[in-house]
């Protein structure tokens, strides 16, 4: 049994009935496991340091805009995501969800997924 540990911490701020926005961070491999399936092997996982932030904005009745900023780490690696996300309220219970990201300077990232009672399913393609 190899152990591993990660941790996370999620700030959530309501600006108004139309306007909320919501940051996190996360590191995992904290413990830096061994990677490898050699017994002699001193190969570690490096840690690896995620940041986001993202605003909701209520537009109209139904209609939610969702720009979104990630950024990763993990040693000498870095990846920066920007996008957004739309989503439209079927019913007070169900809701759709479109968006679109880029990953810089290597990847378009299409989205879609669908809400119920607060339970979401999407798909995404990268």
């Amino acid at each position: 049994i190899i152990p591993e540990l990660g941790l996370g911490v999620i700030w959530k701020a309501y600006f108004s009935k139309k306007v909320n926005t919501y940051a996190g961070m996360s590191a995992t491999h904290l413990l830096q496991p061994k990677q490898s399936f050699l017994r002699n092997s001193d190969s570690r996982l490096t840690r690896r340091y995620l940041f986001h932030i993202a605003t909701d904005f209520r537009v109209g009745k139904y209609v939610t805009f969702t720009p979104t900023l990630m950024y990763k780490v993990q040693n000498t690696a870095t990846q920066v995501n920007l996008g957004a996300a739309m989503g439209y309220d079927l019913s007070d219970y169900t809701s759709i969800f479109f968006g679109i990201w880029y990953r810089h300077k290597d990847a378009v990232i299409p989205m879609a997924a669908f809400e119920i009672y607060g339970f979401r399913v999407g798909l995404s393609y990268d």
